[in-house]
């Protein structure tokens, strides 16, 4: 899959300022998703179908905001 390159490029001056304002919110999000990620790596490697099926459905509970 090709993304195109606009939605790739971000200036530094104006984001790094903001990620680390807000680095307190951004490391908890990445640990979550990083945790979850190696949840499904796990299931995946294990070939664990059933195990897979929960970490979906879990996913698919998760609210919008």
């Amino acid at each position: 899959m090709k993304v195109p390159s606009a939605l790739l490029k971000v200036n530094g001056d104006t984001w790094a300022p903001i990620f680390l304002e807000n680095s307190q919110y951004i490391l908890e999000v990445m640990d979550t998703y990083i945790e979850k990620m190696n949840l499904f790596r796990k299931m995946i490697t294990e070939k664990d179908l059933n195990g897979l099926k929960v970490l979906m459905e879990e996913a698919n509970k998760i609210e919008k905001f």
